[in-house]
This record gives C-alpha cells, structure tokens and sequence, in this order.
C-alpha cells in the first residue's frame, strides 16, 4: 500500500525530531566535540603569555551562556594545548571573599570560591576533611589542540541565569597560571547599588577585572555636578594593555539611557571630572567611553600597562512641572491636556467678550 501524504509528512518531522535529539545528545555528552559555537564571543580575559612554562600557560579564556540543558559555558585557550595538568575554574557564587575557599597565589586571596570546576567534574566548598573540596557532579568536558571547554546548568551551582559570579582560570601541575594573574572577572556584570539591575562592562583590550560598585554617598559632595546618577557608581580595572594604550569600554544597562548622559568621576586632587570621550549614546541601552592608560580616564596616571577608573553615567534633572519632576516622556503625554486647556480658556473669553 502506497504511504498517504499525511503519513510521509509524519515520518519526515518524526526523522527531523530523531535528527535533533540525536545532534543535542552528540552535543552534550560526546567529548571531543564543541559545546558551544564561541564565534562573536570576545575573550573575558586576555592572559599574560609567556608566565607559565607553555604546556600551562594560558592565553584566553570565555564565559557565555544560553537556555539549552547546558546553561553555562566556559572555555580555557592554552598554548600548547591539554596535557596531563590540572584544570580549574573557580566560581564566587555569593561574590564574598570571607566565605568559600580561598583562591589566589601565594598568600593573596583573589575570590572566595563556593564552586569549582576541576578537570572533568564540579566540586562544592563545604570545608570537609583535608582538601575541603566535595565532588557535585560529573559531565563532559571537551578536549582539542588549544583549548579545554566546560558546560554546565546555573542551577548546579546554586544560581539563575544572569546573577553575577566572580571566576578566576587557573591551571596547574608543576607551575600555575592564573587568569587573570591577579583579582577576578565577573560574568555577566554587577547588580547597581541603586537596586535598577545588572550592568555590564566589556573592554575592547586587556582585561576587565575586579568590577564593583560604589555608593554614591561615599563620595565628595562638594563640586558634584547636578546630575543624577540612576546606576551609583562603579569600579574597574583593565589589566594587561600596552603601556599608553587606549582602550573602549562598553557598558549595557538594564535600560535606555538618553542622549544626555554624561560619564563622571571623582579624582583626587582634581575633584569631579567630566570625562568627555563618551562614544556610542544614541538613547539606547549601550554607552561606550574611552580610557587612556596614564591619560583621561585612568586614576593612577601611569602608563603602566593597567586603567584604574572609579567612575559613572549620570543624566540632568528632568525639567519640573508644578513643582513635581517629570521626565520627557511625562511631558509629551501632558501636552494635549494643556492644549484642551488653551483651547476651552480662550473660548470662554471669546464668549465673554461677545456677551459684554
């Protein structure tokens, strides 16, 4: 008996379904196949080379993320590529350097790890026995000629997507790397001190390390421009550059911000500075600023191959109406009420002026 239409177009989307599963399973759990197509994902840390003997020296390293049964991907670029060392990534789930184990070189504790990745399984702090370390799970890791890949869910590390973590890279056995090779990143961004979400910061060079937020009422008010500051301010430092280089940061917000943004910050014995090379401000979510080691922008004034920037976007006061502040938007909606106003006012003169 010859198959009906409507069992040939069954058979072709229940070979399409088998298909799919079959790619998601090869991808999931089959080492020695990519997890993650890492194109348009720029590095989150971009290592000194050259530290480490190049069996272990690492170069860059990625974060990212999506909404398949793998939430969380990272990925390890080494010089020489995989050899019998020892792989890690360290998460600071809480970001509190007082709680999980310590991490950093020598003495000098970077983040306080509450989860790490370790070679091919994932371990919880829980200061047990000698080590302290308790194994989670297992899951697949991905081996090639330059690199060591990860991919797990946020919730098997106690988090949900888009909730910032602290991370260092780090490899072993005899020497170790870290990345960076001192402090931390922080994936996706940091939650503002004003309570409006997360931010993120990316630069275009170097490192984006040791990302955190300050109050704004920690700081000087006197010379303070009269802005307004919705995000609080933040603190950055980009590690890894040319000495005298210059770098583009970008910063996305949890909203548009408009065309009036300005980018301030405080600086000793300067006081208050507009930083004036504000790139990308279209009125959308994104603005981009440019910072010079040794130049504007950097607090250190050395052109030593490190920006240290303390600094914020802030927008002017929206013009008032009765005494109450309201933004544009507000203003636009009000206006056909003021325009019925105009007109019933002047017709009630008119009318007035006829009757006298």
């Amino acid at each position: 008996m010859k198959p009906s239409r409507k069992h040939k177009i069954v058979s072709l989307f229940t070979l399409v379904f088998i298909l799919c599963l079959l790619a998601q399973v090869v991808r999931t759990t089959h080492a020695g196949l990519i997890l993650w197509v890492w194109d348009g994902v720029p590095p989150i840390v971009r290592d000194t080379t050259g530290d480490e003997d190049g069996w272990v020296d690492i170069t860059d390293c990625y974060v990212t993320h999506d909404e398949g049964p793998f939430s969380l991907y990272f990925r390890m670029d080494l010089v020489d590529g995989p050899t019998e060392a020892g792989y890690y990534v360290f998460m600071d789930t809480d970001r509190n350097l007082e709680t999980g184990g310590a991490v950093g070189e020598d003495t000098i504790a970077n983040i306080g790890a509450d989860y790490m990745i370790c070679n091919d399984a994932l371990y919880r702090w829980e200061e047990a026995g000698s080590w302290g370390w308790v194994k989670a799970i297992d899951w697949v890791q991905h081996f090639d000629l330059h690199l060591m890949e990860w991919g797990l869910a946020f919730e098997d590390i106690g988090i949900s997507a888009g909730q910032p973590i602290d991370i260092v890279f780090a490899t072993n056995l005899p020497d170790t790397d870290y990345a960076p090779d001192t402090g931390y990143v922080t994936y996706p961004g940091v939650p503002s001190v004003t309570g409006r979400g997360i931010v993120t910061f990316t630069s275009d060079k170097g490192t984006l390390q040791d990302l955190t937020v300050v109050d704004e009422a920690d700081l000087p008010s006197e010379g303070k421009p009269n802005l307004n500051f919705p995000y609080g301010f933040f603190s950055f430092l980009v590690t890894g550059l040319t000495p005298g280089d210059t770098v583009t940061v970008t910063i996305t917000f949890p909203a548009p911000m408009p065309t009036t943004t300005q980018y301030w910050k405080y600086h000793v014995p300067e006081g208050w500075i507009q930083i004036t090379t504000l790139g990308d401000n279209d009125g959308d979510d994104t603005l981009t600023i440019q910072l010079t080691d040794g130049g504007l922008g950097d607090d250190d004034g050395v052109a030593d191959g490190t920006i240290v920037d303390q600094a914020a976007p802030g927008n002017p006061p929206a013009p008032s109406v009765g005494g109450e502040a309201y933004p544009v938007d507000k203003l636009a909606l009000l206006a056909p009420y003021f325009a019925a106003m105009l007109v019933i006012t002047t017709g009630a003169l008119v009318i007035k002026r006829r009757r006298t």
